[in-house]
């Protein structure tokens, strides 16, 4: 209902914890009157569950006759310690169980919206999930490359659409996804395209979808004489050879088909841009040489200013869970990540309980691929060293006891907080 307190009645009438219903974000609190109000009133919410089918967060659209300028047309639950829109897909829950192998491919489709998603199950199409208010990003690749080997990347059919298309192929490049990119006709999004169309002219399009260096070389090409060897060939040929550039190489664990995907499209390349095909490869060689210069720099900076922990029990606490990765979900019940003080364990911590409560193992195999920063990375080489020296898994026993003292630390700031304001 679009009723300030309508959640708050009932959840007083049920004996329901304010306090838990505004940490999950169903209630906000006004910064102007400090009362409780409902945060999703006229809107029809989507439960947003993990990997694991565990409802971790809401979202909600305005019910149409609410709709005005001021109004969000879409908005999520608050970041949460359960819940991150830049670590979650919509959809995944049930997706994942039903994500098919076609021609020895597992394919996903991801979309923009919650009702794209919903009427895309609605029309057998299980394998559909969509972005939570954001764009995707590399962790969403990462989460991705989990569970599908082909993603087909569904866009609303207008000009932004082919923008977020643009801004994220590299992601997926770097990430050796085989990313397939398609853009509806007629301005049309996916849900009302389904509606509209039906099924089977949604399955056409799916199989028309463009390849994501096709996809790439449509967009910089488009208004362009490419053969015309002019300045804005030129800009468009180097921009594609930029993204063709961060595909890993062959000798560094890219896959053979990979190789003769990137072989034949440079092939291309060179006979549409009216180039010598050598001179094609020979940039591109240029360009990864200048990257990896680029990566060992960082890799310089990062060794002669090392991140640090600085907090002992902080640094202790990420010790004990790269030694026994299994303790972090008992850590988890009495820690969120925000109550840490240091920025870099705040990441660790936070990522070892995204994995957790995807039902992976955070161990330090797993750990060190989630992080792309050369320091965070010696961070927990150094961590995972130091907790081996100190006793390896036997470090597990001393969990309990560091989180005692925690929870009494913690404990004692709240009272010094209440104090001074008390004081106040």
């Amino acid at each position: 209902p679009n009723e300030w307190d309508w959640l708050l009645r009932r959840a007083n009438a049920a004996g329901i914890s304010i306090n838990n219903l505004i940490k999950i974000g169903l209630l906000a609190t006004s910064s102007r009157t400090g009362r409780q109000y409902d945060r999703f009133k006229g809107r029809v919410l989507f439960s947003i569950r993990d990997t694991q089918h565990r409802p971790i967060a809401m979202g909600g659209r305005i019910l149409p006759e609410y709709e005005d300028e001021k109004s969000a047309k879409y908005i999520n639950s608050p970041e949460t310690p359960l819940f991150s829109k830049s670590n979650q897909l919509y959809g995944l829950d049930r997706a994942r169980d039903t994500i098919t192998q076609q021609d020895g491919k597992r394919h996903a489709i991801v979309m923009e919206g919650y009702t794209d998603c919903v009427i895309a199950n609605q029309f057998g199409f299980h394998e559909s999930l969509a972005v939570l208010g954001t764009a995707l990003g590399e962790r969403h690749v990462r989460l991705l490359s989990r569970y599908a080997d082909q993603i087909t990347l569904v866009l609303d059919g207008d000009a932004a659409g082919q923008r977020r298309a643009n801004e994220i192929l590299n992601l997926f490049i770097a990430g050796q996804l085989d990313l397939r990119v398609l853009t509806l006709p007629d301005g049309l999004d996916p849900c009302d395209f389904l509606l509209e169309r039906g099924a089977d002219a949604f399955r056409e399009q799916l199989a028309s979808a463009r390849d994501a260096l096709d996809h790439k070389l449509f967009v910089a090409t488009d208004g362009v004489e490419i053969g015309s060897g002019s300045h804005e060939a030129n800009r468009a040929l180097e921009e594609i050879l930029s993204t063709v550039a961060q595909a890993p190489q062959l000798q560094s664990g890219g896959q053979i088909q990979t190789k003769l995907r990137e072989d034949q499209f440079l092939a291309r390349l060179a006979s549409k841009f009216r180039v010598p095909e050598e001179t094609v490869r020979e940039r591109v060689v240029a360009l990864r040489k200048t990257a990896r210069r680029a990566s060992r720099v960082q890799d310089s900076i990062a060794s002669h200013n090392p991140l640090q922990i600085q907090e002992p029990w902080e640094r202790e606490l990420i010790e004990i869970i790269l030694q026994e990765p299994e303790s972090v979900s008992r850590a988890v019940e009495s820690i969120a990540p925000e109550q840490l003080s240091d920025p870099a364990c705040q990441r660790i911590f936070a990522c070892c309980r995204e994995l957790s409560l995807a039902g992976e193992t955070p161990n330090f195999d797993r750990l060190v691929l989630e992080f792309d920063d050369p320091a965070m990375k010696n961070l927990l080489v150094e961590l995972d060293e130091r907790g081996r020296d100190r006793g390896g898994s036997d470090l597990a026993a001393q969990l309990p006891d560091l989180l005692l003292s925690f929870q009494r630390r913690n404990e004692k700031r709240n009272q010094q907080q209440t104090t001074a304001a008390l004081k106040e």
